[in-house]
């Protein structure tokens, strides 16, 4: 793996900025940090494995910070259908990478646009009670996308966002969702891809303190924006990816 000074400043920076936008809105690491790192040379597998180990150390600083908002005793279920998905979207980035980073690149960039075209056309309205078919089928999505690219966020976003709940609970959730799969997927990755994703992983480790500031900064902003508001960023986050 390349250390030389852009390098390390680079993926330091990307880190600290995704990491505000996940602090503010509860989700957007991955999508914004697995196409920039693989911009500054990255290979699909280890950049990959580089989002999955500094977004963990952003969202254990904001489960921290929220922990009492977690609705552990509903996500805890979803949790175990997602992970039993992530084989299957390891292997798809496996079938990708073999095929040239470009491909790696276009998927990500479709599964982008398709994230925000069912956000614009669901018109998802908040309510009391989400059928839990909706949950299993999220988490199934989830798992699938968090073992290709660390991108699990956006099918729990949707279904969190269709919840009544207070901005704090729609911003830790989606973390609190997503954490518990990051051991299964880095195991899964290192027994795929080899020594490369333990370089990543080591790196990502390094970059711990710089995720936590950003995380910080994040939820720092996040408590300053109303409910309203808080929903159209998630939004508007998706339309600008």
């Amino acid at each position: 793996m390349d250390l030389s000074w852009p390098y390390v400043a680079g993926t330091a920076a990307i880190t600290y900025v995704c990491s505000v936008i996940q602090g503010i809105v509860g989700f957007g690491f991955s999508l914004f940090a697995l196409p920039l790192f693989m911009q500054v040379g990255m290979a699909p597998p280890p950049a990959v494995t580089l989002a999955t180990v500094t977004s963990a150390g952003q969202r254990l600083c904001s489960i921290q910070r929220l922990r009492k908002e977690v609705p552990w005793k509903l996500i805890l279920p979803l949790i175990g259908a997602g992970v039993l998905a992530l084989p299957a979207g390891a292997w798809i980035l496996k079938v990708l990478t073999l095929q040239g980073r470009q491909k790696v690149q276009l998927c990500v960039g479709f599964l982008i646009i398709a994230t925000v075209l069912v956000q614009v056309l669901a018109r998802i309205k908040p309510r009391e009670h989400v059928p839990a078919a909706w949950g299993y089928l999220a988490a199934v999505l989830s798992g699938l996308l968090s073992g290709f690219g660390n991108i699990g966020g956006p099918p729990v976003v949707l279904w969190i966002h269709a919840h009544n709940w207070t901005s704090e609970r729609l911003r830790v959730t989606a973390q609190a969702f997503t954490v518990p799969m990051v051991p299964f997927q880095l195991v899964i990755l290192w027994v795929t891809f080899g020594p490369d994703v333990l370089r990543a992983m080591l790196w990502g480790v390094c970059l711990f303190p710089v995720a936590i500031l950003g995380s910080l900064s994040g939820l720092w902003l996040g408590n300053r924006i109303s409910l309203r508001s808080l929903r159209i960023a998630a939004l508007g986050l998706l339309v600008l990816l």
